[in-house]
């Protein structure tokens, strides 16, 4: 897979997820109603909107994206500390620094099991970052999905029935797994940027 077709996938995730859950949503509500909203006619037609729909993911997944680093990631590393992003700019870049300092410093030494290591410990890092924003979003898209449908069933949608009560319940409770999850990504990097920047003779940027 190359690199604009995983970032498109990646992108496009979120914001299928949330197509996906109101669809879900109005088929369980009204099976007839949504059915009759479908568009009739040949296989071709029935393509044709999957794709438009799955177009449409894309810009929407990757507002999702963007929503959720600026709310996590950069704000937070804004009111991190008193220098605030400078801070993290420059801990960012000398964190960096450190893993091709590894990699020359152990490929000088007399161990060629040693050689890329600082490589593998920086896609490491890259992945855990990954996890917590491809997660996050995923947790946006369900949150935007489920503030849209209190929306609806407040002002539009009228009654609501025991099935739709299950569906808030479920989706709830998958968010509060996915959140856990993300948690879980988090604190793994935290661990793991302390423990590099200690051997690098950093100051942890994180807490303990």
């Amino acid at each position: 897979m190359n690199f604009e077709t995983r970032y498109l996938v990646r992108w496009g995730i979120p914001g299928w997820i949330f197509i996906i859950l109101l669809s879900l949503y109005f088929l369980i509500r009204d099976i007839e109603s949504f059915t009759h909203s479908m568009p009739q006619g040949n296989g071709s037609t029935i393509v044709a909107t999957g794709a438009i729909l799955a177009v449409i993911g894309i810009p929407i997944g990757y507002l999702f994206n963007q929503l959720h680093h600026t709310l996590t990631f950069v704000l937070t590393r804004k009111f991190h500390g008193y220098k605030g992003w400078d801070e993290y700019f420059s801990f960012e870049a000398r964190f960096e620094n450190y893993f091709f300092t590894y990699e020359v410093q152990r490929d000088n030494e007399d161990s060629e099991q040693k050689t890329g290591i600082g490589e593998k410990i920086l896609e490491r890092y890259k992945y855990l970052l990954s996890r917590i924003h491809e997660i996050g979003s995923i947790c946006f898209a369900i949150i935007f999905s489920e503030v849209f449908l209190t929306y609806w069933e407040t002002f539009i949608g009228g009654k609501i029935n025991l099935t739709i009560i299950i569906y808030h319940i479920v989706i709830i409770c998958l968010l509060v797994l996915l959140l856990i999850d993300r948690c879980y990504f988090k604190r793994n990097l935290e661990v793991f940027v302390n423990y590099h920047s200690n051997i690098a003779g950093l100051k942890k940027y994180y807490r303990d």
